[in-house]
């Protein structure tokens, strides 16, 4: 497949996907809809650009060589295993709570997609940077927007 057949293709996908979450807005508050419209509003012009920048020679995508066509299958693999990080921590999050499965998703998904696995420097700073999202995070919802993160049954 083409760069520009690439390009079109995931820009179509993605204005049917914004179309289809416009389409089913439905909000309890005056004010519910403020981020979730700025967010497809952003969202929609960055694919209108994508979509554009598609016809110039200047595409998101640029065709490849051989050589990167291998190094692909590796970002196939490496998609998929972040993607079941990502259904586990997903299924997990109304057990364990978003404490726990946050430093364990981000810790897992940041030690994977390092260069060098297996050294105890890169285990350490992939639990360091799991602590500090998480901990962004719940201060974030928790303390600053005052909406409560699931606690899981186990802490709940």
């Amino acid at each position: 497949m083409s760069a520009k057949a690439r390009d079109l293709l995931g820009s179509i996908l993605i204005f049917i996907f914004v179309a289809v979450l416009w389409s089913e807005r439905n909000y309890m508050t005056p004010f519910g809809g403020i981020f979730p419209d700025v967010v497809m509003g952003c969202l929609f012009l960055l694919v209108a650009i994508t979509f554009i920048l598609s016809f110039t020679p200047y595409r998101t995508i640029k065709d490849g060589d051989g050589a990167s066509a291998e190094k692909g299958k590796k970002h196939w693999r490496e998609m998929i295993v972040v993607a079941v990080i990502l259904l586990a921590w997903a299924t997990l999050l109304r057990y364990l709570g978003f404490a726990l499965t946050g430093v364990v998703g981000f810790g897992s998904i940041t030690w994977y997609l390092s260069e060098r696995r297996t050294s105890l420097r890169c285990i350490l700073s992939a639990v360091i940077i799991a602590l500090a999202m998480t901990y962004l995070l719940v201060f974030v919802f928790e303390y600053l927007l005052k909406v409560p993160l699931p606690p899981g049954r186990i802490f709940g």
